[in-house]
């Protein structure tokens, strides 16, 4: 019970009562909440560890699909376009 309202109050599960009882309901789908947590992951990675990371993100493209890396491509690009 304790695990499931901290839960809520993280904004993860939806409380709703039911009868006598609750019934929680994820907020969530699998994917959204990966997303989020990876997200999150990332920006606290970022924070710490600065121009490290994006270092060492950027080394491991060399193991990667290309599609992939063309994809970053884009998303760089966009970045820096809404920063100018």
């Amino acid at each position: 019970m304790t695990v499931m309202n901290r839960l809520v109050q993280k904004g993860i599960l939806q409380k709703k009562p039911q009868g006598k009882a609750f019934v929680y309901i994820c907020r969530f789908t699998k994917e959204e909440f990966f997303e989020i947590q990876l997200k999150q992951l990332v920006y606290e990675l970022v924070d710490e560890f600065g121009s490290k990371i994006i270092y060492h993100t950027l080394t491991r493209l060399q193991e990667v699909d290309i599609d992939f890396v063309k994809r970053l491509e884009q998303k760089v690009k966009e970045v820096k376009e809404a920063r100018l």
